[in-house]
């Protein structure tokens, strides 16, 4: 039997490839005679160099910021005349213990350095940044104050680049960026309201309850200065992504794309479909965002279009998911034995992940089609 296995990062424990061997361990411990490929992939968030550097890309060290000002050794990766930058790099995800800040105070700064930098290379013709992964919620406006984009309040003062502060930029100056930029979203939702930056992701971030509503109008009146009445790019799916970088992307002069498409048409994800009996997809947590430009979710609609079945190995899952098995997966199977601590459950995945896949793999015999 064939089988391609293809899962994005499990946040914080197994990269993609990672995850992707200690699932094909588990299945070749009981099933030796299978043929599986595991396959690198991302969704346009974290991981998304990793998949660029295995496909030939090189790491670039270079110094930034990250979300509170604290000097950060980053990196982007160069790949043929292509960097790929990270958002999780410079202004990454904080868990609630390691924060320093509420999650209003925090900046994009960093992630505006690397693009700076990469834009400066010689050998750089176009820039991609991976969206997914960001600690920040400040509309870009950091990412584009460190590309030379200025914003000064009705006294004509400049405007620190935090989210808190988004409310007080009355006039800017925008400089257009002069190669291509290319965002890479992986939720397909607008810089404001219900849906938007601030009201679906600024809690996990930081932000306070009772500011969500009050920065998710500073955040409209933020887009409304930048973009002026002739353009409305905080409509645009995936102008949230990252706190509003993508918005900011846009702004620039950018566009946005969705990045587990750009990354499936990297890997020839539709070939490798196309050769297996059966696909194993997965990610850290199946929920309602999953629907969203998730990975899962491209894995998952292209396979259906080959009639392929899909297996979705993941940490957890939340909420209801029928869509998925309308669209052939066959299987959800989270790796999580019992009870047990968030902590425990990402030291301990590889191991989780490996005893999944055997419990998998049986399934898979007996339903082969």
């Amino acid at each position: 039997m064939k089988i391609l296995v293809a899962v994005d990062s499990f946040k914080g424990s197994l990269s993609s490839l990672d995850a992707g061997r200690a699932i094909a361990s588990g299945l070749l411990e009981v099933f030796p005679s299978w043929d599986i490929r595991v396959l690198p992939v991302a969704d346009g968030g974290e991981g998304t160099a990793a998949v660029a550097q295995f496909l030939g890309g090189k790491i670039i060290p270079a110094e930034c910021q990250d979300i509170y000002g604290r000097l950060h050794a980053g990196y982007w990766v160069l790949w043929n005349d292509t960097a790929i930058i990270e958002v999780a790099v410079a202004s990454g995800f904080v868990t609630p213990d390691k924060r320093l800040r509420d999650g209003d105070a925090t900046t994009s700064y960093g992630t505006g350095q690397l693009i700076r930098q990469a834009l400066s290379h010689p050998d750089v013709s176009r820039v991609i940044v991976a969206l997914g992964g960001s600690g920040s919620t400040d509309g870009g406006m950091g990412l584009m104050a460190a590309l030379d984009c200025d914003f000064f309040d009705q006294d004509h003062n400049p405007v620190k680049p935090l989210g808190r502060y988004l409310g007080r930029v009355m006039e800017t100056r925008i400089q257009p960026i002069t190669k291509p930029l290319i965002g890479l979203t992986d939720v397909n939702v607008p810089l404001t309201g219900t849906n938007g930056a601030v009201m679906m992701f600024g809690p996990q971030k930081g932000v306070p309850s009772q500011r969500l509503n009050s920065l998710d109008q500073d955040m409209a009146h933020f887009a409304q200065i930048v973009q002026g009445p002739n353009h409305h790019w905080d409509d645009i799916p995936g102008a949230g992504s990252a706190g509003g970088m993508g918005f900011a992307i846009l702004a620039l002069g950018g566009i946005l794309q969705s990045g587990a498409e750009v990354v499936a048409n990297w890997v020839s994800l539709d070939e490798w479909i196309n050769w297996a009996d059966w696909i194993i997809t997965g990610e850290g947590k199946l929920d309602s965002q999953t629907l969203q430009g998730k990975l899962v979710n491209i894995v998952t609609e292209r396979s259906h279009l080959q009639n392929k079945p899909v297996v979705a190995i993941v940490g957890s899952r939340a909420g209801r998911v029928e869509d998925l098995y309308k669209k052939g997966v066959r299987l959800i199977y989270p790796i999580v034995p019992g009870p047990l601590s968030l902590d425990e459950a990402m030291t301990n995945a590889r191991c989780y992940m490996r005893d999944a896949a055997i419990h998998v793999g049986f399934t898979l015999e007996q339903c082969h089609p």
